[in-house]
């Protein structure tokens, strides 16, 4: 089995042991747990199934038979009528979810470990998103709020306007320039600007790169400040 159908496999949840010992010999297994266990951070929330069967069953008017009916006929009617409705309510509801990610606001874009893309964001923002990497933006209202959540790696180049940011699982970056670079592995975190300023809030301080600086942070201790090279 090749490295891709392994993959497919495990997000699937698929693998035998032979084929789990398999996937755990891969130079990429610990990339990918560690995205696995980070996964919640892109989780959402925006729909609620419970309550989007209240709705549907307010306007299916599902009611559940009482025993104070006096109309024996009329109860077997409605017991028999009310757990059809609830099946059509809940095939509703599974379809709703289905096909909702077509007009959800948010966009989640992934990278395997042997892939690499550019993503455009709303603005004409562009975002090169390395390998084993995760990117999250809300589509809609983008100019009133800029903002992505980021995993793995990335460089950005940032269309002027109102204020720009990263989140990240170390800390928030904010842009006060136009092109720089994100690396967040684990227990490694790096910043390089390459043009502008960045600012970067890290355990309740804030430290501004100019371009041409780069920050680096290794299991959780800035290590350097140092000159990184224009490109």
């Amino acid at each position: 089995m090749n490295k891709e159908q392994l993959i497919n496999k495990w997000l699937d949840s698929g693998l035998d042991e032979t084929q789990l010992n398999e996937f755990k010999k891969m130079p990429e297994y610990d990339t990918y747990t560690k995205l696995s266990e980070r996964a919640p951070l892109f989780k959402d929330d925006s729909f609620n199934v419970d309550l989007e069967y209240k709705k549907l069953s307010s306007k299916l008017k599902i009611n559940e038979p009482t025993q104070s009916s006096t109309n024996t006929n009329t109860s077997g009617i409605r017991s028999l009528i009310n757990p059809l409705l609830r099946v059509a309510a809940v095939v509703a509801v599974g379809l709703a979810v289905y096909y909702m990610p077509i007009y959800d606001n948010m966009a989640t874009v992934k990278t395997l470990a042997d892939q690499q893309t550019t993503v455009a964001l709303p603005d004409a923002s562009t975002v090169a998103l390395e390998k084993s990497s995760s990117l999250r933006f809300q589509k809609r209202n983008w100019d009133e709020k800029r903002k992505v959540n980021l995993v793995g790696e990335a460089r950005f180049k940032v269309a002027k306007g109102s204020a720009f940011d990263v989140e990240t699982w170390i800390g928030k970056v904010t842009v006060l320039g136009t092109d720089f670079k994100v690396v967040q592995r684990e227990n490694f975190f790096e910043i390089e600007c390459f043009e502008g300023m960045v600012s970067f809030d890290y355990k309740g301080k804030t430290v501004k790169l100019p371009a041409g600086k780069s920050l680096r942070i290794i299991d959780g201790k800035i290590v350097s400040k140092k000159e990184t090279k224009l490109a």
